[in-house]
């Protein structure tokens, strides 16, 4: 990781999905508890996993060293998306970070109450924060 401390700028994870929501909630987990220390020399960190709360609050609280300019999370778990912004919404708060997205990969659900919920938090959190549509972030490899 010494080497990688100052070289990597840009670090993006995807998770290959299986059917078992089991099976994925656990490989997402055991990638954030993997990735404890990231180097300081990151500015750009793009996550597709499924998303849990508590492995997130923990991996970002190590991460808090880092200065970030993009923090890209595409969300697969359906449950908990509002806490889960909530968790990225103070971490890019207290980071200053300056090009955030956060996309839920799934359809929106009027009548689900997270996602009512969720798209209240995004809302009011537009005023702090200039949110990014997550397609307008991401990187291509051939970009850099």
């Amino acid at each position: 990781m010494t080497h990688l401390n100052k070289n990597l700028k840009y670090l993006s994870l995807q998770q290959h999905f299986s059917y078992s929501d089991k099976e994925n909630s656990i490989i997402s987990s055991m990638i954030l508890r993997g990735l404890e220390m990231l180097p300081d020399s990151l500015e750009y960190l793009d996550l597709f996993l499924v998303t849990d709360p508590y492995d997130l609050k923990i991996f970002l609280n190590n991460c808090k060293h880092v200065r970030l300019n993009k923090l890209l999370v595409k969300n697969f778990k359906t449950k908990n998306v509002d806490i889960v912004f909530n968790i990225l919404k103070e971490f890019v708060r207290e980071q200053k970070v300056e090009n955030f997205a956060y996309l839920v990969d799934s359809w929106f659900n009027p009548d689900d109450l997270e996602h009512r919920n969720l798209e209240k938090l995004v809302d009011e959190f537009q005023h702090f924060v200039k949110m990014k549509r997550y397609d307008d972030l991401i990187l291509n490899p051939f970009d850099i």
